[in-house]
């Protein structure tokens, strides 16, 4: 079942904005529990084999691709001040 949220918009500008600001924090709300969800099923698809794999080959499968220590220190560079 799905949730919603009515919202009754006022007509003054200063209500008009916190409303603007309301509904962004609930569509990041959304947005998170949409990725969590997706990492928890992705997460369980790769784990589903138990032991069966190697820890490199899991990662591969989570990631999608080959681990690679130049997208951690890409990934680093970008968000270092």
């Amino acid at each position: 079942m799905l949730n919603c949220i009515v919202v009754q918009i006022p007509r003054s500008r200063g209500h008009m904005l916190q409303c603007i600001c309301f509904l962004n924090q609930i569509s990041k709300i959304v947005r998170n529990v949409v990725f969590i969800r997706v990492l928890e099923l992705k997460l369980l698809q790769v784990l589903a084999p138990g032991g069966a794999k190697d820890s490199i080959e899991v990662i591969s499968d989570f990631l999608g691709r080959e681990p690679s220590i130049l997208s951690y220190i890409e990934n680093k560079a970008k968000y270092t001040l």
